[in-house]
């Protein structure tokens, strides 16, 4: 007879204490802002939202000189996430809601210091999803500022303007974003530039009715008079021809730029909205703000075909489109074309030029090797140091 074993007991490993080991782990490394981003990536994967918390809770707290918008951004978001699922006592889910709060608006100041484009964005729409419109306004001010080429922060402004019911808002974010053309195509083929202009007059049209129901109706056409000048487009340039062929269209600048295939803007406001093919014969080119000079229109058979080559092209040009001073030509063009066409545009409005910002189409596969090496010496001493001090299996 087998006399029964008796178990064997199991033997538990105390399960680590993020709060504990991340403040250790900070006291003793001096990590840099991209050795710690590079730390936090690699907890993302992992899904260790409690570690992400303690890490940047303890990184601040050693740290501080170091301390970025993002940072304060991030532990705002992982505290609201832990905190619903731990499901706790209701007056600690409202402290809790009360800190995540306060980091966020630590995350808008360090933002405005600090000035970076993308943390101002970032930011501005975790405020926009929170109601905190008063705070999100002057990001979302400073980062139209610094990126007069871009669409979002005045896409946000119009969302900003529509909650806030502020028609000058609502105005100033409509005539920046329609001084420039926005190129590309929807999955129906359908112009991404028109689609930006449909959205915004609709958007500005909801917002009057809003007003005139308030009884402010000297702001709500106030905002409807500014509409058509924000609509209105300095130069309007439309290529068109029949057949199997594809023509580019280029368009060179008074003052030098040349907007083209694989440069579609110019620093001068000038943009190609989409690229013409065999089986969709058209190009546009617009410049809703320009400056004056003579604008040198080209076009170049890229392919012809043999049996039946298109042998002409059509160009419409508007200047000041949209205005009392509109003025309308269509000019027929050989194909091939030796000689380009040339538009002088005067009264021009643009201002100032653009930055310069390197055409899509180039891909660099490492747009920043200084993060990713950060990145694995951090962990390699991160894993360093949990050898010696996390939880012994």
């Amino acid at each position: 007879m087998v006399k029964p074993t008796k178990p064997v007991a199991k033997t538990t490993v105390a399960p680590p204490n993020p709060t504990k080991f991340w403040a250790d782990f900070f006291r003793e490394k001096d990590f840099s802002s991209t050795e710690l981003f590079g730390t936090i990536s690699t907890l993302q994967t992992a899904n260790k939202l409690l570690d992400i918390e303690a890490a940047l809770r303890a990184y601040l707290i050693y740290r501080p000189a170091n301390a970025e918008a993002w940072m304060y951004e991030l532990l705002s978001v992982v505290i609201e996430t832990n905190s619903a699922a731990e499901g706790t006592k209701p007056e600690l889910v409202k402290t809790r809601a009360e800190e995540a709060k306060t980091y966020m608006g630590y995350a808008a100041t360090a933002a405005l210091k600090g000035r970076d484009p993308t943390q101002l964005v970032s930011v501005a729409d975790k405020l926009h999803l929170r109601a905190r419109y008063e705070e999100e306004g002057p990001l979302l001010d400073l980062a139209c500022e610094l990126l007069p080429h871009r669409g979002e922060p005045n896409v946000m402004q119009i969302n900003l303007a529509t909650a806030t019911k502020d028609p000058k808002r609502m105005g100033d974010a409509i005539e920046r974003l329609l001084s420039l053309g926005w190129a590309g195509r929807d999955d129906k083929g359908k112009l991404f530039d028109d689609k930006v202009r449909r959205d915004a007059r609709r958007q500005a049209e909801t917002l009057v009715k809003v007003l005139k129901e308030e009884s402010r109706s000297e702001e709500a056409e106030a905002l409807l008079a500014r509409l058509p000048n924000a609509e209105a487009r300095d130069l309007y340039v439309r290529l068109t021809w029949k057949g199997m062929a594809d023509l580019d269209l280029s368009v060179e600048e008074p003052l030098g730029a040349t907007a083209r295939y694989g440069y579609p803007r110019t620093v001068f406001g000038g943009s190609l909205l989409a690229n013409g093919e065999p089986r969709r014969t058209e190009e546009i080119y617009v410049c809703p703000r320009g400056f004056n000079g003579n604008y040198l229109i080209k076009v170049e058979a890229i392919f012809n075909d043999p049996k039946e080559p298109v042998k002409e092209a059509v160009l419409e040009i508007i200047t000041h489109e949209g205005t009392p001073q509109e003025v309308k030509k269509v000019i027929t063009v050989q194909i091939p074309s030796s000689q380009p066409v040339t538009v002088k545009l005067s009264d021009g409005r643009r201002k100032q030029a653009l930055p310069f910002v390197a055409p899509a189409i180039v891909e660099i596969k490492e747009a920043d090797p200084k993060r990713a090496a950060a990145k694995q010496a951090a962990e390699a001493r991160f894993n360093e140091f949990r050898k010696k001090n996390g939880p012994k299996n």
